[in-house]
């Protein structure tokens, strides 16, 4: 399996200190609501903010044309930060081979089978952290 840095959407994104705030999964589709880390060299990088380490930009990790999701360790509540938002922890496993993704992380581990992967950043349904 290949590191995630592999993949031209991700390689200046830092999933390791990314939040994952949201999962949802539907017919076809699997996607992740984050608050992702920019590496200085992503375009969209801007200094971080009063009081932050990491450049934090919201968005979401889509899987379309999914055709398999396995999702083992599900149910952990989500924790909860100084400022009330909830957030399910950081991604501690991201691998691919084709078509096959492999994520871990407090969420759990889900095995995505799919088409196509895509990060888009802006507004979201989720309130940024």
């Amino acid at each position: 399996m290949h590191a995630y840095t592999e993949i031209a959407d991700l390689s200046k994104v830092i999933l390791e200190e990314s939040w994952v705030l949201s999962i949802e999964l539907s017919s076809g589709s699997a996607e992740f609501v984050c608050d992702f880390v920019l590496a200085p060299d992503h375009p969209l990088y801007t200094e971080p903010r009063s009081g932050e380490i990491y450049c934090y930009r919201l968005g979401q990790l889509r899987f379309d044309g999914v055709v398999d999701v396995r999702w083992r360790g599900q149910g952990a509540p989500a924790a909860r930060d100084a400022s009330g938002s909830s957030d399910l922890g950081h991604f501690d496993i991201f691998r691919w081979s084709e078509s096959a993704f492999e994520i871990s992380g407090d969420f759990g581990l889900l095995d995505v089978t799919a088409r196509q992967l895509a990060i888009v950043f802006g507004d979201t349904s989720s309130t940024p952290r």
